[in-house]
């Protein structure tokens, strides 16, 4: 595959395409390079390691200095080099409780796009797709800071480059050093777009991600305290009272979110707080944040924590204790610590270390809400003036490395005001990606359909429709007297794609409802490990979107390799009252065995079949959900 670059260096701008030769094997990857030298003894390298099976490549830059004076870098773009596309650019803008919203347009000349936020996914997902009549591709960056990405098609050639962000961006490489940048996911389908993410979902699974579940039978279900008391009504008996119900449940971790930190203060809130870790909120919480973890962790559910670890609030102690690690920018403080100091990284694992060992948390909840634009470029800082967002995300992936490393059991989770922060470079270092803080049906299906995009869909982690005592999420409480058995199940359900949590205040749950409760567990925790996690998810319906748009009917396809699987499938408010939906990658041949949760109906049919026409769901309610067993026929 060819590839395609650009670099600025020196205030000279380079340009190219280049093939790469094979240098080794590495197990499954086969790596590959192409040395490009630039003025000096700067050396440009293409770096490259594709499947030995599948059509995917990842690819990146590095720079190398063998000279003795320092060469500044400004650009570091990646991609790929192919003929002139005619077709489709496909690709999603985003904000916060806004993600994953698609836009389309015929393959122009020329586009950009990209984030100066400072989080990956707050304007765009770092993600693009390219339909034409011939091939597909799908390209997804790695990286959680600004980012830009370039397409060109004209010439009889299209090059299409993603990397760090031109604006606001250039490092110094010291003589005998070397910039390595960041990857550049690219997967090909010659069949349809969708083979394309799967296949991405699939290389990103096996050589990228930071997930392992070698000790886990199962994807992790949480209980999460936010939506439903937030930081205003939360305290030690409703945590008890709510893990015990979780584990009741059979969900795995019971996660308490902001408002166990900081002195209570009426005129600042959790916000105001952040950084406070090491002081304890005693008011609401009196036996201490040790001695409700290890009662939690005693009910028969893991205990885990909410932290903001790299911002800090208007008050905390930290702003006086070390007012060198507060990024600033033109002595303007960001709100957040500068992670590019050592000083700073080693502060912040003692403080997740102790989450650990003192308070027994198997679960960190680790969220950014901070938008930090440029970043940092205070004089003295271990950064230069333009280098200070790059510095300080590599410094946090260092730091997310050094807890997994000493912690290998416990469970990272990567928040950032919902999903402003939802990239493959985060999922390389944390386990599982927050959505979205608006988890009402619509958006869910919105964001997980989106994310699929590139995302596994073990790595998605969602609510739907928690119990909200805030605007967020438009119902206070979905769950009252007035629920039908249909919404209830549909509510259960739509959690079930991806790994799942949920947030309701479950003593005030009827005894039928916490049945359901647990036999949707049950059932996602027997699926999750063969299917959600190493299965093959395929989309069949098109995007819902949030408000009430969109393809109104949701299902989603999960095969093991045994050629069994799962299909699961909602009708949305303002769904047509039927609809046929057409399975896919089946053998053509083979028999199948179609069962229905709801219902006794039983279908043996062929794959060809079932691919070519389909299955008819025409009894569905509106907010009407059915679960469809795959099987091979007898």
């Amino acid at each position: 595959m060819p590839f395609y670059y650009q670099v600025c260096i020196n205030g000279q701008d380079r340009c190219g395409s280049v093939e790469t030769d094979l240098r080794e094997s590495r197990g499954a990857l086969r790596y590959a390079d192409a040395e490009i030298p630039l003025e000096g003894d700067l050396r440009l390298t293409v770096c490259e390691e594709r499947d030995s099976i599948l059509p995917v490549t990842r690819c990146w830059l590095e720079v190398r200095n063998d000279g003795s004076s320092p060469a500044t870098l400004s650009e570091c773009c990646v991609g790929l080099a192919a003929p002139a596309m005619r077709g489709t650019l496909r690709y999603y803008s985003a904000s916060w409780g806004k993600e994953f919203t698609p836009q389309a347009l015929p393959i122009p000349e020329r586009f950009s796009f990209g984030t100066l936020s400072g989080r990956s996914s707050e304007e765009y997902a770092p993600w693009l797709g390219l339909e034409t009549d011939g091939a597909n591709y799908g390209l997804a960056l790695a990286w959680s800071g600004n980012w830009h990405g370039e397409l060109t098609n004209r010439c009889g050639a299209c090059y299409v480059a993603l990397g760090l962000q031109h604006e606001g961006f250039a490092t110094q490489i010291e003589p005998g050093d070397r910039f390595i940048g960041p990857q550049v996911y690219i997967a090909l389908s010659e069949t349809e777009p969708d083979e394309a993410s799967r296949r991405l979902r699939r290389f990103f699974l096996a050589h990228g991600s930071a997930l392992r579940l070698e000790n886990m039978a199962s994807l992790p279900v949480t209980y999460n305290t936010w939506w439903c008391y937030e930081d205003r009504f939360i305290g030690e008996e409703a945590c008890l009272e709510n893990a015990a119900l979780a584990a009741q449940a059979g969900m795995s971790h019971f996660v308490l979110d902001a408002g166990w930190f900081g002195l209570p203060n009426a005129e600042v809130n959790w916000f105001g707080k952040r950084g406070n870790w090491d002081v304890e909120n005693r008011v609401d919480f009196p036996s201490g944040l040790a001695k409700l973890g290890e009662a939690v962790n005693a009910s028969g559910i893991a205990f885990g924590i909410w932290c903001e670890i790299e911002a800090i609030g208007a008050i905390a102690n930290l702003n006086q204790q070390h007012p060198e690690w507060v990024a600033r920018r033109d002595g303007q403080a960001l709100g957040y610590l500068c992670m590019a100091n050592p000083e700073t990284r080693a502060w912040a694992f003692q403080v997740i270390d102790r989450l650990v060992t003192q308070y027994g948390a198997r679960w960190i909840k680790l969220d950014f809400n901070v938008s930090p634009g440029l970043g940092c470029n205070e004089p003295g800082h271990t950064h230069g003036r333009e280098d200070g967002l790059y510095r300080h995300v590599a410094g946090y992936y260092a730091l997310l490395d050094a807890i997994r490393e000493k912690y290998p059991g416990v469970v990272l989770e990567n928040c950032a005001s919902g999903g402003m922060r939802t990239d493959l470079g985060m999922l390389a270092h944390a386990h599982f990606a927050y959505m979205s803080d608006h988890d009402y049906v619509d958006n869910h299906f919105q964001c997980f359909w989106g994310a699929a995009s590139f995302l596994p869909a073990g790595l998605c982690y969602q609510f739907t429709q928690s119990e909200c005592i805030s605007d967020h999420n438009r119902l206070f409480n979905p769950i009252t007297e007035e629920i039908d058995p249909s919404t209830l199940n549909f509510f259960l359900r739509a959690s079930l794609l991806s790994t799942c949590g949920f947030s309701y205040r479950l003593a005030n749950w009827k005894p039928e409802w916490r049945v359901k409760l647990l036999e949707a567990v049950a059932f996602f925790q027997s699926i999750s490990r063969k299917y959600i996690w190493q299965g093959e998810m395929v989309r069949l319906t098109g995007q819902a979107l949030r408000d009430g748009g969109g393809d109104r009917w949701q299902a989603y396809q999960y095969m093991a390799g045994d050629d069994t699987g799962y299909v699961f499938v909602f009708r949305l408010t303002g769904g047509a009252p039927s609809r046929t939906l057409r399975l896919k990658g089946l053998t053509p041949g083979a028999l199948y065995d179609i069962t229905f949760a709801d219902c006794p109906y039983r279908l043996t049919r062929t794959g060809q079949r079932l691919m070519e026409e389909g299955i008819p769901f025409d009894s569905l309610p509106e907010w009407g959900s059915e679960i469809v067993k795959i099987a091979p026929g007898r």
